[in-house]
């Protein structure tokens, strides 16, 4: 997949998060605390859209494992 992320932070500890290649775009958190939470909020995102997926697909479990990186659907 071509996708290309940058994040760094700012003296006064604003966090810019630019993305490239399939996605795009830029913004900036206030610091770190706002940007974990908007972290946070992906990864319960992804993991209610793989529960979604295994639920209500007809997809077999085993084959979207032999997809999955980490081994857990």
């Amino acid at each position: 997949m071509d996708l290309q992320v940058e994040i760094d932070i700012s003296d006064d500890g604003q966090i810019r998060l630019v993305l490239g290649g399939q996605a795009h775009g830029e913004t900036h958190f206030r610091g770190f605390n706002a940007f974990a939470a908007f972290v946070k909020e992906c990864h319960e995102w992804i993991e209610n859209v793989k529960r979604f997926a295994v639920t209500e697909t007809p997809i077999p479990e085993a084959f979207l494992r032999a997809f999955d990186d980490d081994g857990d659907v």
